[in-house]
């Protein structure tokens, strides 16, 4: 069956803050958009609690120490979450980890497991994900299905709280084999995979139509 769930920006909750640890967050348009998917029964997922790839990362991040930065994480966490709770479907926990290390090269190699887990103690009912790019498509070296899947594993061995993988469609080159080649190598984790964007753009349209029956099927 394919699902539909509306994406929720809420990396932008994180932007309106001071430079201190009393961080301040601006939930005033996520609010906005979280009562009216309420009031209109719309099943919501939340893009993203974290991004891995240094630009998308506010500056006020990057004057932080190891220490500071750690606390920084915790209070996103609980504050978001907990704000939040039972109301999405899933999080992408630290959007495309194959792309990025932000995180990762301030706090060490444990920080991506103790995102996931700490976001499972404060909403339990959601789907936490890993999501990235062009791992479907063959386009892109960083994330070929092979590394998705070693880094999956690799936080699984961590405990990791991973209930969902995340593949950003954007199908720009003829890849209905290739998609799905890459869709069995990850399936190997047992792992829900959610096409979490979706774009098909070859221009050819029977091209576009086999690659869209591949996707939709």
């Amino acid at each position: 069956m394919f699902k539909v769930a509306c994406l929720l920006a809420i990396y932008t909750t994180w932007i309106s803050c001071v430079v201190t640890l009393s961080v301040q967050f601006n939930y005033k348009d996520a609010d906005e958009m979280v009562e009216f998917c309420l009031q209109n029964k719309i099943p919501m997922r939340g893009h993203c609690i974290f991004w891995e790839v240094e630009g998308y990362n506010q500056g006020w991040l990057k004057t932080l120490s190891s220490q500071e930065l750690t606390e920084a994480v915790q209070n996103r966490v609980v504050d978001l979450l907990s704000r939040y709770r039972g109301k999405f479907l899933h999080y992408d926990v630290n959007n495309e980890m194959l792309h990025g290390s932000f995180f990762h090269d301030r706090l060490g190699p444990d920080i991506w497991a103790y995102m996931f887990n700490l976001a499972r103690q404060f909403d339990p009912q959601a789907t936490l994900f890993v999501n990235d790019y062009h791992v479907e498509d063959g386009e892109d070296w960083k994330s070929s299905p092979q590394k998705y899947l070693a880094q999956i594993q690799g936080l699984l061995k961590q405990d990791a709280s991973i209930g969902g993988i995340g593949v950003q469609g954007h199908a720009r080159t003829p890849i209905g084999a290739i998609l799905c080649d890459a869709f069995d190598k990850l399936s190997s984790v047992n792992i829900p995979i959610w096409l979490t964007e979706i774009d098909v753009a070859s221009s050819n349209e029977h091209v576009r139509g086999d690659d869209l029956e591949v996707i939709y099927s």
